[in-house]
């Protein structure tokens, strides 16, 4: 059983890191957000398993060290977090959001639960500790899910797209799985049958990994020739001519029509006293727009503006 266990982890790791190390050439040659943030997302995965791999090694031989479990405990709560905050910042570029520095610390925040939980579980002991921390990674993951099936259109490359659709559907299929996963073990009369689970994880890692290599190793050439930004694009000299494309991001902050139109000056390089003139309004109206503009987006300067509207909804340079 021991050698059968460990043959079969081995296979899904070459598999695994023969994706990572593939999609990170490619990515170096296309420099694809998406590509970046599915190969961290690959990577997550590739953590929580090593911690599952060893776990199923060691108790097949039975070994008492708690350092290991703990140490095995910790590297899955790095794989948890990593995929939450990678998997939300995939759907985050997909959907158009504009990130901010409070919306990044919420982020961080969400993806340092699961390593917060392992130490408070440590201290207390209590498994409704790490039940709680199950029931936010699986929350989130279910939640950026159902997003990525709603903002799907918003990728224009029809090949990504695709690749992506499969991947989602792998992902539905197996998501009540590897919550039962989590559970079967502590379940009465039948927990004792499944000392390792049921292996989900190890499953969906190969379906996971197999699919996005073989994806990346067939479409190769095309995928190194695919621009950057896949994603549609919103032009940053006239904020305004795209209104359709921008509503959804200015809706979010509750930006008005008055401060979108100091925004695509600001932008465009105006002083305060000009974008006064332009817009027939005294230079103190100028500056309570721009400091309500600020507030909103939770950023101090038109530096952190440009940078935000350029780094995060892949606004052509």
């Amino acid at each position: 059983m021991k050698h059968f266990i460990i043959f079969f982890y081995f296979i899904s790791y070459t598999i695994g890191l023969s994706f990572i190390i593939v999609g990170f050439f490619l990515w170096l040659k296309n420099r694809q957000k998406i590509l970046k943030y599915h190969i961290i997302s690959s990577l997550s995965l590739t953590l929580i398993l090593l911690e599952q791999m060893i776990t199923a090694y060691d108790l097949v031989n039975t070994i008492e060290n708690k350092s290991l479990v703990i140490i095995l405990r910790y590297i899955s709560s790095i794989g948890c977090g990593l995929m939450i905050y990678a998997f939300t910042i995939l759907i985050r570029i997909i959907k158009g959001y504009i990130r901010t520095k409070k919306s990044d610390l919420y982020l961080i925040f969400l993806s340092m639960i699961p390593i917060l939980a392992s130490t408070l579980y440590e201290i207390s002991n209590s498994q409704l500790i790490l039940i709680a921390a199950n029931i936010i990674f699986f929350g989130v993951v279910l939640y950026n899910i159902i997003v990525l099936i709603i903002n799907l259109d918003k990728i224009n490359e029809s090949m990504i797209k695709s690749g992506i659709k499969k991947l989602l559907i792998v992902s539905l299929i197996m998501f009540p799985i590897m919550v039962l996963d989590t559970l079967i073990e502590k379940l009465p009369v039948i927990g004792g049958y499944f000392p390792y689970g049921i292996f989900s994880i190890f499953i969906y890692y190969i379906l996971f990994s197999g699919m996005s290599l073989f994806y990346i190793i067939k479409n190769f050439i095309i995928l190194s020739n695919t621009p950057a930004n896949s994603i549609k694009n919103v032009g940053i000299t006239d904020v305004n001519s795209h209104s359709e494309q921008m509503e959804e991001i200015f809706k979010n902050f509750n930006i008005t029509n008055r401060e979108r139109e100091v925004i695509n000056l600001l932008i465009e390089g105006h002083s305060y006293k000009s974008i006064g003139d332009k817009l027939v309004i005294s230079l103190p109206t100028v500056k309570t727009h721009i400091y309500n503009i600020y507030k909103k987006l939770g950023i101090k300067n038109k530096i952190e503006l440009i940078n935000i509207l350029q780094n995060n909804i892949d606004i052509e340079k």
